[in-house]
């Protein structure tokens, strides 16, 4: 890079001969090392695609080699916001380092359920019972689910760093009615083991599916049956 001075003559030499690239060493050292990041590169004033430089290891650091020249960088992880930067490698030192700090995209939520209640988010199965864990921010679907019941769902909108604790509501249980006559009448009535009272009777809020029913009346065999509740 020179000036072009009045009255004087210039040179410029031309070779031919293949040149090797100048390669630098990069590192990126990337907190939380915990993030997962992955860093992509792209060369500026050239014609190449923005490219995988690497994923951080367990430390937080990821390092390869590039060309001189200068560059722009994403990093992307699932829970914290992209950071985006530049830098320029001229050889004058042996490797050059990238510090970057994230910023957290996400929060800590724990979901609170009845006993054997299954915990779904995004409907995917975390957990029987309380789960807790960090969620991205944004929304998510939230269902509690459990056998022989309605599952309940609920959008739950995630702030960033907001840390919060959700009372999931039960999911509601699908019963039918079970109507019972005997003869004679006046004859126990057990389902599953739980005594229900005497015949004629209509049992109402019985769980959908199998169940065993035994009448019994002192003086007469006891009836044992396979049963099933219908909605």
């Amino acid at each position: 890079s020179t000036t072009i001075q009045p009255g004087k003559v210039y040179v410029m030499q031309l070779s031919s001969q293949r040149q090797s690239a100048k390669l630098q060493m990069v590192r990126f050292n990337i907190s939380p090392a915990n993030a997962k990041a992955m860093v992509m590169c792209q060369k500026e004033l050239s014609d190449e695609d923005e490219m995988v430089f690497g994923y951080a290891d367990e430390g937080g650091s990821v390092a390869r080699n590039l060309e001189i020249g200068t560059y722009t960088y994403k990093i992307i992880s699932d829970t914290y916001h992209t950071s985006e930067g530049r830098f320029v490698l001229d050889a004058k030192k042996n490797i050059h380092i990238e510090h970057v700090t994230l910023r957290p995209n996400f929060a800590n939520v724990t979901f609170k359920v009845s006993d054997g209640v299954d915990v779904y988010i995004n409907e995917e199965k975390k957990s029987t019972g309380e789960w807790s864990g960090v969620l991205k921010a944004g929304t998510h679907r939230v269902g509690s689910k459990k056998k022989k019941h309605s599952t309940v769902y609920i959008d739950v909108e995630v702030k960033a760093g907001m840390d919060t604790v959700i009372n999931l509501p039960d999911p509601k249980p699908v019963v039918g009615t079970l109507a019972i006559v005997s003869s004679p009448l006046d004859a126990k009535i057990l389902i599953d083991g739980q005594d229900y009272g005497h015949t004629p009777k209509n049992i109402d809020g019985l769980l959908i599916g199998n169940h065993t029913l035994e009448i019994i009346k002192e003086g007469y065999l006891n009836e044992i049956r396979e049963i099933e509740i219908i909605e």
